[in-house]
């Protein structure tokens, strides 16, 4: 295949030793995956921010360690939900992350955002494998927040993800 024609493509695979049989793909379409612009980013950010429920396309966890104003968020994304491209030294991807604060009334109290790049050496790429990539962010925490909700987009391929954190059992 030199080219994505949007098509079915049957696959044939034989062998030459007698009583095997063989399982396979019985074909492919060949479609490129599609461009995410950037509105369309913006949008998809947003719904999964303003969504009471998580978004599963990246797989999210978090743990939480609190220190006296700062909430330190280590987050462990699923490598089954990332795309990586080959690196320098191994596969490498690049995610987009966004950490909201909410108060009680439901109101926004505390933002940041961060876009940081990741790259497996081959030593570590069975760990990757098995427990994807974590992820470290200290946020400022806000006195009045009771919520923290998480929301990851993987950079290649738009695929988003989100994840709710209650906030008000969290010693201060």
């Amino acid at each position: 295949l030199t080219e994505l024609d949007g098509k079915y493509h049957e696959l044939k695979i034989t062998v030459d030793r007698p009583g095997t049989d063989l399982t396979y793909r019985q074909g492919y379409y060949a479609v490129d995956t599609p461009k995410v612009d950037a509105s369309q980013k913006k949008v998809d950010l947003s719904a999964a921010l303003l969504s009471p429920v998580d978004s599963t396309a990246v797989g999210i966890e978090a743990t939480l360690d609190v220190k006296p104003g700062t909430l330190n968020v280590q987050v462990r994304l699923d490598p089954e939900t990332l795309s990586t491209q080959p690196g320098q030294t191994g596969p490498a991807g690049k995610v987009e992350e966004l950490f909201v604060e909410f108060n009680a009334a439901g109101r926004e109290v505390g933002r940041i955002s961060a876009a940081p790049s990741f790259e497996i050496k081959p030593e570590n790429l069975e760990a990757y494998q098995s427990r994807g990539v974590t992820m470290v962010q200290s946020i400022p925490l806000a006195a009045d927040a009771v919520k923290l909700s998480i929301v990851v987009r993987d950079t290649a391929s738009g695929r988003v993800g989100s994840l709710a954190v209650p906030l008000d059992k969290v010693a201060r």
